[in-house]
């Protein structure tokens, strides 16, 4: 059989694997937070998004290191076309099209060509071109206008919010599988590990502020597990009451203006409440900002450190991260 591969120093199962590594990786901190149907609908578009790359345009290209070739159709539309419809349709139901829209959309694509130039490619092209290592495979032609997500109704229902959770997922795996530096911002894991639970932020909050909470921060322990909005003076503890809140959550502490950024992740440092090791902080001048910190600034220590800091940050590796709401 030949090795098909994903990128030009790694076949697409080398690749798919680490995928399913990384998954199992991140839902072993996570997965208390996803239904069974979702995680098994995540762990199926990892282990089928590049099936696509399996293409004679594709293969060529990354055997020349060429960026495109003439002809190529994008690897996720193609991927679509391994997926078995039938059986997709009774394992989750009409849910099943969300595993073509997640697919078909991974990557950002020029989609400008139509459903009969897509299945003259998959009937012409594509499985004469696999027929000699998968003589029974049958591929679905109607893989385009599946994964197609175009309609007002796709965007506007519930379905929208569940396609975007299963293909932020597949980004977030296929994003780190795919980095550069991977074994230095993926060191510590996909995701590195929220406190433990016997330093807990209630206890170091209690402990720094040397008294009971206040009315606002009791509401916001007690009500972690709801959806609240806080309208409360300065100076009311909302931050304090926002890290209770949050827990050992995976957590996003956004702020308009860098300066405020800045202020608040080095107050909930210098008041203990979480370590820096597990603080993310992110804006478009992440890196001046830790280097403006370190006393030794001017050393390539301290650039890597910094460097290290914004592409984990990036990644969203931290299990707290203060950022602006663009990031």
């Amino acid at each position: 059989m030949r090795e098909y591969l994903a990128k030009p120093n790694e076949t697409i199962e080398q690749h798919t694997s680490k995928l399913l590594k990384l998954y199992e990786e991140f839902m072993l901190l996570y997965g208390d937070y996803f239904s069974e149907t979702d995680k098994k609908m995540i762990r199926f578009v990892c282990e089928h998004h590049d099936l696509g790359k399996k293409n004679p345009h594709f293969q060529e290209k990354i055997r020349k290191g060429q960026w495109q070739t003439k002809g190529e159709l994008p690897h996720g539309v193609l991927s679509c076309a391994f997926l078995d419809r039938q059986q997709l349709k009774a394992d989750f139901g009409e849910l099943y099209i969300l595993i073509y829209q997640a697919i078909y959309n991974h990557h950002t694509r020029n989609f400008d060509f139509s459903d009969s130039e897509v299945n003259s490619y998959i009937t012409e092209v594509l499985s004469p071109y696999l027929k000699e290592d998968y003589p029974d495979l049958i591929l679905n032609s109607f893989a385009h206008s599946l994964g197609r997500l175009n309609s007002q109704k796709d965007k506007s229902d519930n379905f929208y919010q569940k396609y975007a959770l299963i293909k932020g997922m597949l980004n977030k795996f296929d994003y780190a599988a795919s980095a550069t530096e991977y074994e230095k911002i993926y060191s510590e894991g996909i995701e590195i590990p929220p406190q433990d639970p016997t330093s807990s932020v209630e206890n170091y909050i209690v402990k720094k502020i040397n008294s009971e909470l206040n009315r606002c921060q009791k509401y916001m322990l007690e009500n972690r597990n709801n959806n609240i909005i806080i309208t409360a003076s300065t100076g009311s503890g909302k931050t304090e009451g926002a890290l209770l809140w949050a827990g050992k959550n995976k957590a996003f502490y956004t702020l308009p203006i860098k300066v405020s950024i800045d202020a608040i992740y080095k107050r909930i440092l210098d008041n203990g409440y979480y370590p820096q090791n597990i603080l993310g902080h992110l804006h478009s001048d992440t890196l001046r900002f830790f280097l403006r910190e370190d006393d030794n600034n001017a050393s390539d220590s301290a650039f890597d450190y910094a460097s290290l800091c914004l592409k984990r940050a990036k990644a969203f590796v931290y299990p707290f991260t203060i950022c602006t709401i663009d990031q």
